[in-house]
């Protein structure tokens, strides 16, 4: 067994009445986002984007895998041209 899955205690569970099986430890968690803008107004950029996430969550530590894709506006409010903010 791994170290992460090696320590599970049972809870009971309100739904069915019946034992639900949680881990106690850590999981790993991974994450990737890309953005790409298509074009830009005055006032927003249009794009977008692309989300990979991989990885286990509490309270069972079940694998969970996800890729989501959308489109993006992000208000131009920004006026520092890409400098950093800390000049």
């Amino acid at each position: 067994m791994s170290s992460s899955t090696s320590r599970r205690i049972t809870r009971p569970s309100s739904r069915a009445n019946t034992r639900v099986r949680v881990a106690q430890g850590n999981g790993p968690w991974h994450e990737a986002d890309a953005k790409v803008f298509l074009f830009a107004t005055d006032k927003a950029r249009y794009g977008l984007r692309l989300s990979h996430m991989r990885g286990s969550l509490p309270p069972t530590f079940k694998e969970t895998k996800g890729l989501t894709f959308g489109f993006v506006a992000e208000t131009a409010d920004d006026r520092s041209d890409g400098k950093s903010a800390n000049n």
